[in-house]
């Protein structure tokens, strides 16, 4: 997983800069500024890093939202579904 050393040296390689959004024990959100001035979001899981362009990213966003069952961003998710609860 990247820390923010491994971002720093992003930025010095790539010229593009880079900002640590949150991080916790087992993953780290961080945002990009790309040479062509796209906003990218990276979210690193262990050995994955998850990429999203900013239409991407706040569509995820939402769903994430949607599924902690957050008020004000669409259909709440169904508590019902074939699989039972435990």
């Amino acid at each position: 997983m990247a820390d923010s050393n491994d971002l720093n040296d992003l930025e010095k390689q790539t010229g593009m800069s880079t900002e640590m959004l949150a991080e916790t024990d087992n993953y780290l959100l961080w945002r990009a500024k790309e040479p062509d001035g796209e906003i990218t979001y990276h979210l690193d899981v262990d050995m994955v890093t998850l990429h999203f362009y900013e239409e991407e990213w706040q569509e995820f966003a939402q769903l994430v939202q949607t599924a902690l069952g957050k008020p004000g961003n669409g259909a709440k998710p169904s508590s019902g579904g074939s699989r039972p609860r435990h």
